[in-house]
């Protein structure tokens, strides 16, 4: 993406094999950054209650088959497709889209398909990040007052 003027911001999509980008990307020694300045940030609220929101994710190991598609709730293992050939695949750990849908606070880090994958659904795993500081320190300031009343 290039950025125009003061105000204005032009945006494009990219696909190169397995990689998909959204928005603002910027690239920098081999490290993806995210843009996150405050100046183009309102509403800033605390998150609360971390914890208890991240006891509502149900991380799972799976295996991955990205071109290949079984019905949501069949579990059974796939190694060839209906032709005999192999199916590509590899073990991956994180969560499902479906279910995180189903999660007020993280429904919105469910991400509609580039159109190359129309049938795909696809999760900001980024978004967790926050939740994930913030429950570090709920269950640090959990263990502080606990230390404290054995003191």
């Amino acid at each position: 993406s290039s950025v125009g003027g003061a105000n204005s911001v032009k945006s494009a999509s990219l696909v190169v094999n397995e990689l998909y980008a959204y928005g603002q990307i910027y690239q920098n020694g081999g490290n993806a950054v995210a843009t996150s300045d405050g100046r183009v940030k309102t509403q800033e609220k605390l998150i609360e209650n971390a914890t208890d929101t991240l006891m509502k994710v149900v991380p799972k190991s799976y295996m991955k088959h990205p071109s290949h598609r079984v019905d949501y709730d069949d579990e059974r293992p796939v190694d060839l497709d209906a032709s005999g050939n192999k199916i590509e695949q590899k073990k991956e750990y994180g969560v499902v889209a479906q279910e995180l849908e189903l999660i007020d606070e993280f429904k919105h880090m469910v991400k509609q398909p580039p159109p190359e994958m129309p049938d795909t659904l696809c999760v900001d795993y980024t978004q967790f990040i926050p939740f994930l500081i913030k429950s570090v320190q709920e269950l640090n300031q959990r263990i502080v007052e606990l230390e404290s009343k054995t003191k």
